[in-house]
């Protein structure tokens, strides 16, 4: 028994300090310098969307949305899908007050889940 347990403590030291030491050690040795790529300067940005499903959510939706528009990301790159899952509260009315074109909030009339909300707008990104 006393085997099995300085065993187990030894894994221990060995998965918390030897293992990233050793790691740490390799990568300097043998480890490839990735460049330093300056992201002002690109021309092509990757497009994006992001994909929240919300409930209830009229504390926060109108903060969280605002973060999102105010992103520095190209605008015709970037779009944000905001599924209302049968919120009950002025959740949808607040969604409702956003014009920008970059938002394409779905208010779903019924609760059907997170999940099901979140594979409805995943469709709908491209």
């Amino acid at each position: 028994m006393e085997a099995i347990f300085w065993l187990s403590v030894l894994l221990i030291i060995y998965s918390y300090i030897v293992y990233p030491i050793l790691l740490t050690i390799l990568v300097k040795l043998c480890g490839k310098k990735t460049p330093n790529i300056d992201i002002t300067t690109r021309n092509e940005w990757p497009d994006v969307a992001i994909i929240i499903a919300a409930y209830n959510e009229e504390q926060d939706i109108k903060q969280r949305v605002e973060n999102l528009i105010s992103q520095d990301y190209p605008a015709d790159k970037i779009t944000y899908y905001i599924g209302s899952d049968g919120s009950t509260d002025k959740t949808n009315d607040i969604l409702k007050e956003f014009t920008d074109i970059r938002l394409q909030a779905q208010l779903f009339e019924t609760n059907r889940g997170k999940a099901s909300v979140l594979n409805d707008l995943i469709q709908l990104a491209t």
